[in-house]
């Protein structure tokens, strides 16, 4: 064997034990399809993070409650979900009530006025657009629930319909969805 014929010799192996090493890597990572969910999972509440970032820059003049705020804070407040009527239906955050029209928001508030109201929708936009007009009628009891219904559910927090308790989510549409709910059926176990 010639000194060239034994170079292409080796690399030729060289490259079928390089390709061989990324199946069995391969092989490894779809075997364990909690890695890769975790990704997944992780990727949905980085962009979660980075939209509430770009909403509290937007609506600066709103008050943008945490979750971890919400629950620890009293009960003297209102929990308002400003979605749509079918997503509200489908499940909501324990003890909301549903208001869409912005004039029964506003006659709440002001019938209200010890109480904080707190507005949800599916990732906080339509419900700081919402706080923010209510703001603008003189109304300053009210704060938006920083992730909304979204970080609720990607924290497994309960939520509940008409018949009780369910791990159902309207996700808005699928881009939404796909870009901020993590997939429990990943995760589950």
């Amino acid at each position: 064997m010639t000194a060239a014929k034994g170079k292409a010799a080796i690399v030729k192996h060289s490259q079928s034990g390089s390709r061989w090493l990324l199946v069995l890597f391969s092989m490894v990572w779809a075997a364990t399809p909690t890695l890769a969910a975790d990704v997944e999972v992780d990727r949905a509440i980085e962009n979660l993070e980075a939209l509430k970032k770009t909403i509290r820059a937007d609506y600066p003049t709103v008050e943008h409650q945490t979750i971890n705020a919400y629950q620890m804070a009293d009960e003297r407040r209102l929990i308002v979900d400003v979605r749509s009527a079918e997503e509200f239906t489908l499940s909501h955050l324990p003890g909301a009530q549903h208001i869409e029209d912005r004039q029964t928001l506003l006659q709440l508030a002001k019938a209200n006025p010890s109480q904080q109201l707190v507005l949800y929708c599916s990732v906080g936009v339509r419900s700081s657009i919402a706080a923010q007009w209510l703001q603008e009628q003189g109304i300053s009891n009210v704060v938006n629930l920083e992730g909304s219904i979204f970080e609720w559910y990607n924290r497994d927090l309960p939520l509940v319909n008409e018949f009780g308790a369910t791990e159902e989510i309207h996700g808005f549409n699928r881009y939404w969805a796909s870009r901020y709910l993590k997939d429990r059926r990943q995760t589950d176990k």
